[in-house]
């Protein structure tokens, strides 16, 4: 197997042999064999700007499936404490993976707005795992029947 390098003039085309490892992101294309098409087995992005647009792209993807397990946890009724569990460890694993991976390439400004869309997900699941842990409790004391001794005291 051989690395090249493509770069493109205005004028022509170059393919140039590296042998390197070079630092990046790396990309598996999902691409349909063709006998008459060069198999690609791995890209590497260089490019600063192509590199922040991949990984604020795999990050969008992550935060609307992120969004959907929200929603469906705090819209539904019939959510328990360990469906917000799930959908806050969810939280917890996208934001260890932007903290290992993504803090690098990315500048701070857009460190911290990704950040802070994780925050707010993670605040309104906390909330509904709060308000049904309440309700469980109530419950809990509602059904739970009380029962009084009487004592006596010492009489004088």
């Amino acid at each position: 197997m051989t690395d090249y390098i493509l770069k493109k003039d205005n004028k022509k085309k170059k393919i140039i042999k590296i042998v390197l490892p070079l630092e990046g992101i790396h990309i598996k294309p999902k691409l349909k064999r063709h006998e008459s098409l060069i198999t690609v087995q791995e890209i590497i992005v260089i490019h600063s700007d192509l590199k922040t647009n991949l990984i604020l792209k795999k990050f969008d993807r992550m935060y609307r499936k992120l969004i959907a397990i929200m929603l469906d946890v705090t819209e539904s009724s019939d959510s328990s404490s360990s469906d917000c569990v799930i959908a806050l460890n969810e939280v917890s694993k996208i934001y260890g993976m932007i903290q290992l991976e993504m803090e690098k390439e990315l500048k701070k400004k857009d460190f911290e707005k990704l950040k802070k869309k994780l925050a707010l997900v993670e605040g309104k699941l906390k909330n509904k795992l709060l308000e049904i842990q309440t309700n469980e409790m109530f419950k809990n004391l509602i059904n739970t029947p009380i029962e009084y001794e009487e004592t006596k005291g010492r009489g004088r």
